[in-house]
Formats: structure tokens, C-alpha cells, sequence
């Protein structure tokens, strides 16, 4: 993501749906987001600590194995 202020486009794809409270914590010093191709969100604290998320539908599978009875 390229935020607008730093000319990046009004895209769904350059577009993210955060809440009050986290859209104003990515703006401040040393956070930084990223989406990768995979729809996942990569959020980086100041201290470089790393979080992630993903829609639900991109959510990786577990493999049939684990429901065998």
C-alpha cells in the first residue's frame, strides 16, 4: 500500500478498511503496512515486531488428513 499522501492511488487494490484506532496508529513514526499477492495484511511496529492477517476466504486450508476419523 502506497498511502495517498505519498501520491499512492484511490484503488481497491492500494485500498485498505481499518478502524479509527488502527488507521491512526499506521500513521504514526515506524509502523508500516503491506498487502501481499495472497490478500494478506503485514503490519511492522516501531520495535519490528511483525502481524498478519488474511480475509477468510484466503485462510490456508488444513489438509483432509486431520478429519479422518
Amino acid at each position: 500500500m502506497v498511502h495517498v499522501e505519498d501520491g499512492g492511488p484511490t484503488t481497491p487494490s492500494n485500498l485498505c478498511l481499518l478502524c479509527r484506532r488502527h488507521h491512526v496508529r499506521l500513521h504514526r513514526p515506524g509502523w508500516s503496512a503491506e498487502f501481499k499477492a495472497d490478500a494478506e495484511l503485514v503490519v511492522t511496529d516501531p520495535s519490528g515486531r511483525v502481524f498478519s492477517s488474511r480475509p477468510a476466504g484466503n485462510r490456508p486450508r488444513p489438509p483432509p488428513e486431520l478429519f479422518a476419523a
